[in-house]
């Protein structure tokens, strides 16, 4: 542990931590009406201030969230191009 866990030599994992951290919450306000979409994301914010302070687990919750991130956009694809498309 040092005085400052996300120092300048993690520039791109704090960049990419950023821009989750920005989504979620944009995401949080367009579904405000889904309360556990809501919840979700609330918890998963929490979960990023924790590896903001304590970046022991950093590339495992990356890796975890690009691949999660990667299920939804197939999904999304499998919705808007598949049999049951508009």
């Amino acid at each position: 542990w040092t005085p400052a866990p996300m120092g300048d030599t993690m520039r791109h994992e704090r960049t990419f931590m950023y821009a989750l951290f920005g989504y979620m919450i944009k995401d949080m306000f367009i579904f405000i009406n889904d309360p556990l979409f809501f919840a979700h994301h609330a918890v998963c914010i929490l979960g990023m201030f924790g590896i903001f302070s304590v970046p022991a687990g950093l590339g495992t919750f990356i890796l975890g969230a690009v691949v999660l991130e990667l299920g939804t956009l197939t999904f999304n694809v499998v919705l808007l191009c598949g049999e049951d498309a508009p």
